[in-house]
């Protein structure tokens, strides 16, 4: 049997005597009511069983689903499945008319290859690489950030401050706490200005009567008139009824949008986070100050002859919406480039284009940054430059050719590079039989940092293990398949899969490893941005790319 195709029309205007008129993409189209089904997401379901049984009853209902779901994604859980799926194909004996047969033998045992060791990388505080510490906010305590040993520049942040007046207090009290710490916190009783090692930071303030868009973006220009330059961050007050509106008239968007077409980096904040920081003060700390520019740390690299660059590559398919006979006519690439010690560099972006027009678009913007950056770092003649590019979803094999195309333009230099596949969706999973877990999570989860080797180009490795499990509805972190390219003239698999470990250590959203090396994420979190504010009416993208290149304004 085939399944009937599904394809998502739009949303529903209105019904009447039997049939529902839906804006498609081609226009209000009307269809009989039997033809149609609700799409099933979570939204959708949601807002059904609260039509239907009431709202308390549905959210109730939600958070069951919700816990039996993290059972579903726990290793043991998996695991007894597919013994279970084991035991009944094993009760089958397989025969073809020659009388050829085989059973599934149940003999779970197996001989598991021997991987490499992965190091743990200390992280590194100073330019002279003395200042040393395995953990990163303490090492900020003790060390300070980075960027102190480099000339950091923004060292008197001016920050624009929006909330609604009922919150004032909170929020006041928090801007304080922000600055100056929470006197006992184990991590942030001195402060971001101390812990980063500032010289001030001061606070210009707007209030907001309502949550309207005219009434933040009118904060916005209220706070920007009053100053003679532009704030160098801002945060605003943020809630969870803005998911619900179109992007184009959210407030979220709207004055993200706004502050970015002014160079100004931009941090959300919930009421209820204000109120109750805690747990969370120390990582806003950090996200603010990599949006200021700043680096607080960098990881070890071994000394090489090599000038090295680690570029991560994202793209996204633009299409006016997701509804069937959106035209999928428009590509836009996103470059991150890193130094081999983790620092990052700049962000680079295509003009959004035909797929036809896309592999040229590409090596003329992979190009325009590289030009930029040999000349920033004085790369001569001669000098041996290893490129390795990280990339997330292929887009056939178009990517790599651009690469090829970009090392031939170099001809000056001797280019060694590494084309790199992560790949997140693969059918393998990891399971450890002698791992019990700590407080009910992370059972059977192998440690961050274990190996396996699938061949001399392709290993799969776990950039989370059991104790970055952060809470029993996590689930079980997937490893992630590190896949080096046939046309890749420089090979060494070891070396770039400690790459990728590293660079999980690079995230600056948490002081924990993330699942996706910094060189990804940070293209998939621009990419997603970029997406997001296109309905945004007056967005400029170039006008803030140029004006942010340089900030981690995106995470």
């Amino acid at each position: 049997m085939v399944a009937p195709e599904i394809s998502l029309l739009g949303p529903v205007r209105q019904v009447a005597d039997g049939t529902a008129t839906v804006d498609t993409s081609t226009g209000p189209v009307s269809y009989p009511l039997a033809e149609l089904h609700l799409h099933n997401s979570r939204d959708n379901i949601t807002a059904f069983l609260a039509w239907s049984i009431g709202e308390l009853r549905a959210e109730s209902i939600m958070r069951s689903i919700k816990d039996l779901e993290a059972q579903k994604l726990k290793l043991f859980t998996v695991m007894s499945e597919i013994e279970a799926i084991g035991r009944w194909l094993g009760a089958l004996e397989y025969r073809n008319y020659d009388s050829f047969g085989f059973r599934i033998s149940l003999d779970n045992s197996v001989t598991t290859p021997s991987g490499f060791a992965l190091s743990e990388p200390s992280l590194i505080f100073d330019l002279s690489k003395t200042r040393v510490h395995t953990q990163p906010s303490q090492g900020l305590n003790i060390y300070g950030p980075y960027s102190r040993s480099t000339g950091f520049s923004t060292n008197t942040p001016r920050v624009l401050v929006v909330f609604h007046r009922q919150h004032a207090g909170d929020f006041t009290k928090f801007l304080a706490d922000l600055r100056d710490g929470i006197p006992g916190h184990g991590w942030f009783a001195s402060g971001m200005v101390s812990k980063y090692r500032l010289t001030s930071m001061s606070f210009h303030i707007e209030e907001l009567t309502d949550y309207s868009v005219a009434e933040y973006l009118a904060a916005i220009d209220r706070g920007v008139r009053k100053e003679d330059t532009p704030f160098d961050l801002a945060i605003l007050e943020t809630a969870d009824s803005f998911r619900r509106l179109p992007n184009e008239d959210n407030p979220y968007f709207r004055a993200k949008a706004h502050l970015y077409m002014q160079g100004t980096a931009v941090q959300f904040i919930k009421p209820e986070t204000v109120r109750a920081p805690t747990y969370t003060i120390d990582g806003i700390a950090l996200q603010l100050y990599a949006k200021l520019g700043g680096t607080p740390w960098t990881i070890p690299v071994d000394q090489s002859v090599d000038r090295e660059l680690v570029i991560g590559i994202g793209s996204a398919i633009l299409r006016r919406n997701h509804y069937a006979g959106a035209a999928q006519t428009r590509y836009v690439g996103i470059s991150t480039f890193f130094a081999a010690d983790g620092k990052y560099l700049t962000n680079s972006r295509t003009r959004n284009v035909p797929y036809e027009e896309y592999f040229d678009e590409l090596l003329r913007n992979l190009k325009d940054a590289l030009d930029r950056l040999s000349n920033e770092y004085s790369w001569n003649a001669q000098d041996r430059i290893r490129l390795i590019f990280h990339i997330f979803k292929p887009i056939k094999n178009l990517e790599v050719d651009v690469v090829s195309r970009l090392v031939a333009e170099y001809p000056q230099y001797d280019i060694r590079f590494a084309f790199v596949t992560l790949v997140e969706r693969h059918p393998y999973i990891l399971y450890d039989e002698q791992q019990s877990g700590t407080n009910g999570k992370g059972a059977h989860v192998p440690s961050r940092g274990y190996t396996l080797p699938l061949g001399p180009r392709q290993c799969l490795v776990n950039l989370l293990g059991t104790r970055e499990v952060r809470t029993a509805r996590h689930g079980s972190p997937t490893p992630i398949l590190v896949r080096i390219h046939d046309q890749s003239t420089f090979l060494d698999l070891q070396y770039i899969v400690q790459q990728v470990f590293k660079f999980s250590r690079l995230s600056f959203r948490t002081f924990g490893p993330s699942e996706t090396p910094a060189t990804l994420l940070y293209a998939n979190l621009l990419t997603r941005q970029l997406k997001d504010l296109r309905a945004v009416p007056g967005w400029n993208s170039t006008t803030a790319s140029a004006q942010l290149r340089e900030k981690k304004w995106f995470l």
